[in-house]
């Protein structure tokens, strides 16, 4: 029996405890997090009948994490993002959504190339990227002002 819910989010975090927890390095917990995000996505979509999934991948106040830690994360998602790209499975589109500025221009052309390839799809997995509630509400006060 499919469950009637429409949307559903995904709050990411947690990767550096569980690194620790199973002494593994970051750069393989923050890849297994990507990965499960996807397969569970994947899981969700055919399953339930849920149209939209919001996963909050990193929020502008992760940018301030350590150098080395932010690097990381970028490199997991560029890796994903070439990976994903190779893979004509997907039942969705993804949408990522947030300041994306500060991304390589390398990364924010395959986020393009993703969004273009999936956008045919009635389901939505939307990756949340360097978001922040106060800067959404400020957006939408300065939207609705003009």
């Amino acid at each position: 029996m499919k469950n009637s819910l429409s949307h559903i989010a995904f709050i990411m975090d947690g990767n550096n405890r569980w690194s620790k927890k199973n002494k593994i390095s970051k750069l393989n917990s923050y890849s297994k997090g990507a990965e499960n995000l996807i397969k569970l996505s994947k899981y969700i979509f055919q399953n339930t009948e849920a149209t939209t999934i919001s996963a909050f991948a990193l929020s502008s106040k992760n940018l301030n994490r350590p150098k080395k830690i932010v690097d990381i994360i970028l490199k997991v998602l560029d890796k994903s993002l070439s990976e994903s790209l190779k893979e004509n499975e997907y039942n969705f589109s993804f949408k990522f959504d947030g300041d994306l500025k500060f991304l390589g221009k390398s990364i924010r052309n395959k986020i393009k190339q993703i969004e273009n390839r999936t956008k045919k799809y009635s389901k939505t997995l939307i990756i949340l990227i360097n978001y922040s509630g106060q800067n959404d509400l400020i957006n939408s006060f300065i939207k609705i002002k003009k």
